[in-house]
Formats: structure tokens, C-alpha cells, sequence
């Protein structure tokens, strides 16, 4: 099936021109003079793929065109585009990210077409295919989430974190999903807010934790020094009864504390920030390894590092995505694993997909690497199959 592209700029001959040659690239692309024009037919057709998106613009610049995006919570691949100089373009791609938005790229004019075909070819696997779920989740309830968790509805995927030096199978990060009677499966976004909201969070945490380690027990062979990595939900650090809970629950299957990371975002730790130390503290105690997620996107994770005893540091895949193209995320990577090395941490980076990231992550000397480019999601009974056949990066 053809991707639908969609290309904005007041530049009629320029337009025309890049339709036929994204035409001859395999997308059905359309051509749009003015921003209005795009909003509007995008309100009507949220099924667009891609968007080339020039800035500057009369009538509606290009961050105007971006800001009715975000608004409409628009699920595209952006390519941006501008005659302007290069910080206005990178102020624009910046703008474009904490909105949420998905930017793939940005050119200066004039565009050269083989960097913008490169561009599409080289699209990460995650961009094209989209999470389970992420659509129609349709109106939840508690009753149903609730059913879900006694009946066994919710399922498990594993996401290998492989050890970039030895490139050896180092941990799998626990990921769950609910396989609805009605809407199929759906990604945690669907349920997790809900959840939250029901005071179901607890009762979900159990349920993934004891089955993520009824499945690593049934297989001690295949996986005996592998570690398992689960988030944990903001409103999970807020229960002091939580080291007890996860210790029993592992105890009774025989793991050792050791094997489990429990990932936690810095937002989870700010929340209720004198339980959240007495809680984190006492499972690390109890054995447990701690993982700050999403490093980086907090304004203060150097101060939860400090007060913290997190063993783990795991850099947003946010500045991963863009650290091909972008100095600055490059150099944001490169500080955070060197100030993971100086406080003895293992330094993981999510979101690796290509032999370029994996290559530049190896120079800097990043310990653990997760991404579609060495394996996606996947169930329990799958990961045998994919150990025995993975072709792993290049050195």
C-alpha cells in the first residue's frame, strides 16, 4: 500500500516537482500551497504518513502549521524545510519535539534530492510500523481492565538489552499489552492511564511481575544470568508495602532480587518525593536494581541522581532518535554516559536503530543498547528463536 505524503510550500514549481519525484519513490504524495489548506485537509484525513513542511510561509507559517498539529495530536512523519538560516530551522525541529510531534528530519534550501531520498530510505523500522493498539482504544473501563487482570487477557512482550562489547543478550525489558475481546491488542497507553486512575496499578504491577518471573523460572537454562527490567508506575512508589510485595512475589519463584531492574521515571520519584526515598531506598536494600528512565527530559535528574541510589541510567530515546543528525543530542549521549561511568552506573540506551546509532554509541563507550534495530518486542516464546538467529550489529 502506497504511503500518502503530503507536501506544503508556496512554491508551486517546487511542489509539483517534489510530488513527481516522490511519485517515482513509491508514495502517493499531495501537494498543498498554504498551511491552511493542509490543517484543514488534515483534520478531515488523519491516515496521512508523511508531511514536507516548509517554515516560512505567508498566510500561515510553517510553526503555526506545527502547532495545529500538536493540537490535533497528529501521528505523522515530519520532514521540515527552510531558505532561513540553520538555528531558526533547529529553534523550529525543537519546538516541533516538545510538542510531541514526530520530526524526522530537517533540510536547508535549496532541498537536494538525493539527501531528502535518503531521507525516507533509511526510515527507522518504528517509524513505519506503528504499536500495537495505538489506535481505537476505544472507551475502557474499570470493569473491563479488571476482568483482564483475573481472566489473563493482558500479555507480556520481552525487548532484548543487549551488551554492546560482548554483544550478548544482557536483560529483556518487560512490556505489557491487552489482547481485548473486542478491539485487540492494545498498547499500554490504552489501559496504563486508566489504571492509574482506578487504583488498579497495584494489582497490574503483580500480575506482571509474577508472570514475567513464572516465565524466566520455567526456562533457568536458556536464560539463567538474564536480568528483567519492569516499570514501575508513579502511583506504585507512592505504596510503602511495595519492597515487601515485590520480595515476597520473587521469593516464592526462586529469583534472586539481582536479576530484576525496576525502571522508574524521574516524574514517579518528584511525585511524592520523601515516600518515594523511603521506598526506592529499601528495595535497593532488599537487592533490587534501580533504573532512572527516561534520563535527561527531567529539570532536575542530576539532583534524583544524587539522592537516588539508582544502579541503572537510561538515556530518553528521544536524543538517541536524533543524535545522527543533531550535535547537540549527540553531545547531550555523550555526557550522559560519561557521568553514568564516573557514578559506577550501567549506562543503557533506548531506541537504537541503525548500525550508525549502535556504531556512535559504541565509541562513546554506552554499555547496553535496546531498539528495533536489534530486535522488537516480543512474546515469551519467541526469544529462544530469536537468540538462536539474531544477527547482531557489526563491530
Amino acid at each position: 500500500m502506497e504511503q500518502l505524503l503530503a507536501i506544503v510550500d508556496d512554491e508551486p514549481e517546487l511542489g509539483r516537482l517534489l510530488c513527481d519525484m516522490m511519485a517515482k519513490e513509491g508514495f502517493q504524495p499531495l501537494y498543498f500551497e498554504k498551511g491552511s489548506a493542509f490543517v484543514e485537509y488534515y483534520r478531515r484525513h488523519p491516515d496521512l504518513n508523511f508531511l514536507i513542511l516548509d517554515l516560512l510561509m505567508p498566510e500561515m507559517d510553517g510553526v503555526e502549521v506545527l502547532r495545529k498539529l500538536a493540537e490535533l495530536d497528529a501521528d505523522i512523519g515530519i520532514v521540515l524545510v527552510s531558505g532561513y538560516d540553520e538555528s531558526v530551522l533547529h529553534a523550529a525541529r525543537r519546538f516541533a519535539s516538545e510538542s510531541c510531534l514526530n520530526i524526522l528530519a530537517s533540510l536547508c534550501k535549496p532541498i537536494r534530492f538525493p539527501e531528502l531520498k535518503q531521507i525516507f530510505s533509511s526510515l527507522p523500522v518504528s517509524t513505519m510500523e506503528k504499536e500495537p493498539g495505538m489506535d481505537g482504544c476505544g472507551e475502557l473501563s474499570r470493569l473491563e481492565l479488571q476482568r483482564a487482570i483475573d481472566n489473563s487477557e493482558l500479555r507480556l512482550h520481552y525487548q532484548p538489552k543487549i551488551r554492546m562489547r560482548k554483544k550478548q543478550l544482557a536483560g529483556m525489558e518487560v512490556l505489557v499489552r491487552w489482547q481485548h475481546p473486542h478491539l485487540g491488542l492494545l498498547s499500554p497507553k490504552c489501559f496504563i492511564p486508566l489504571a492509574e486512575k482506578e487504583h488498579l496499578v497495584g494489582q497490574l504491577t503483580e500480575w506482571v511481575v509474577c508472570q514475567a518471573v513464572s516465565q524466566l523460572y520455567g526456562c533457568r537454562a536458556e536464560f539463567d544470568s538474564v536480568t528483567i527490567a519492569v516499570n514501575v508506575s508513579p502511583q506504585a512508589i507512592t505504596d510503602l508495602s511495595l519492597p515487601e510485595q515485590l520480595t515476597l512475589m520473587i521469593q516464592e519463584r526462586q529469583l534472586n532480587p539481582l536479576r530484576m531492574t525496576l525502571e522508574i521515571t524521574e516524574s514517579a520519584v518528584m511525585e511524592e518525593l520523601t515516600t518515594s526515598l523511603d521506598i526506592l531506598t529499601r528495595l535497593r536494600m532488599k537487592g533490587f536494581s534501580l533504573s532512572i528512565d527516561d534520563f535527561g527530559t527531567g529539570y532536575s535528574s542530576m539532583v534524583q541522581l544524587h539522592r537516588v541510589p539508582f544502579t541503572e541510567l537510561k538515556i530518553d530515546q528521544s536524543f538517541i532518535f536524533a543524535m545522527k543528525e543533531d550535535a547537540e543530542a549527540r553531545a547531550i549521549v555523550e555526557s550522559c554516559i560519561l557521568l553514568g561511568k564516573k557514578l559506577g552506573m550501567t549506562v543503557v540506551a533506548e531506541g537504537v536503530e541503525d548500525q550508525v546509532t549502535w556504531d556512535l554509541l559504541d565509541e562513546m563507550g554506552c554499555d547496553i543498547a535496546q531498539g528495533f534495530f536489534m530486535a522488537k518486542p516480543m512474546p515469551f516464546h519467541q526469544l529462544n528463536n530469536w537468540l538462536k538467529n539474531s544477527r547482531l550489529p557489526a563491530s
